[in-house]
């Protein structure tokens, strides 16, 4: 009879050392930084603010340049640069 006592205060105690090892393990997992489930999940990083404008192509010669947006005729944008400026003009395209 002592011997039976003897087997359920052993199977009690691995029962709660168990428990409380599977608990330690989760609570390390949470503290962990969060990964990511996919691969196709980039992280955000902020770029460093650039003042400069980037140049751009001219829709009338196609050189790279800083431009000046303009609407045409049928409501579509063009850019143009400061050399084709007065060609944009003289079609009474609108400023945007």
């Amino acid at each position: 009879m002592v011997y039976l006592w003897v087997v359920a205060g052993a199977v009690a105690v691995g029962t709660i050392l168990f428990t409380i090892l599977r608990l330690s393990r989760r609570r390390s997992k949470k503290r962990q930084a969060p990964r990511h489930s996919g691969d196709n999940v980039v992280p955000f990083r902020r770029k460093g603010s650039t003042n400069k404008p980037s140049a751009q192509k001219c829709s009338f010669c196609g050189k790279e340049e800083l431009l000046t947006f303009y609407a045409g005729d049928n409501g579509i944008v063009k850019g143009v640069c400061k050399h084709c400026k007065p060609k944009a003009e003289g079609r009474d395209m609108l400023p945007l």
